[in-house]
C-alpha cells in the first residue's frame, strides 16, 4: 500500500478519535470505525483513496444526523 493511502488513514482516525472523545466519550469506537471503513474501501473493494475520503464524509453525515435526532424532533 501507498503512502499517501497510510496517511489518510491515520488522519481520519484521529479526527474521528477526537470527535469522538468529544462529542460522545467514545473517541477509540469511532478510531475503529474509521480504520475499518478505510481497510474495507481499500482492501475488499478496491476502491481508491478518494472513494475512502467519500467513505469517511459518510460517516460523518451519520453522525450529524445522529446529533440532529439526538437534539431536537426527528
Amino acid at each position: 500500500m501507498p503512502y499517501f493511502p497510510i496517511l489518510i488513514v491515520l488522519a481520519c482516525a484521529t479526527a474521528y478519535y477526537r470527535i469522538g472523545e468529544t462529542e460522545y466519550q467514545k473517541g477509540g469506537l469511532l478510531a475503529a470505525v474509521s480504520v475499518l471503513v478505510s481497510l474495507v474501501t481499500f482492501s475488499v473493494l478496491g476502491w481508491g483513496w478518494l472513494a475512502s475520503v467519500g467513505a469517511q464524509a459518510g460517516i460523518f453525515v451519520v453522525l450529524t444526523l445522529i446529533n440532529i435526532c439526538r437534539k431536537g424532533p426527528c
